[in-house]
């Protein structure tokens, strides 16, 4: 992605991968973002334990499932579905 759009997704807590076709997890800068996508589904990115001062990510679920590692692959970006971000604030 261009370098604004990467800003963008950063902010919400997903940095798109130069190498590959993944999404490196990050704390995001908001509790919750919805992010329309084609068609009819959408991308919901919930956190817990919300703190702008939150150093990393935990914990990741991707609907309902543990994630092992702390990247999302760009086919579950676009398809949709609900991230839920658990953050450590220490």
């Amino acid at each position: 992605p261009q370098q604004p759009a990467a800003i963008v997704w950063g902010m919400l807590g997903l940095l798109p991968s130069c190498a590959e076709d993944d999404y490196f997890v990050l704390p995001p800068l908001f509790q919750h973002s919805e992010i329309k996508l084609p068609g009819e589904s959408s991308l919901v990115i919930d956190t817990q334990n919300f703190s702008t001062n939150a150093s990393n990510v935990k914990k990741i679920k991707f609907d309902g499932k543990n994630q092992g590692a702390e990247k999302l692959g760009e086919t579950q970006v676009k398809s949709g579905g609900t991230l839920l971000l658990q953050l450590d604030n220490r």
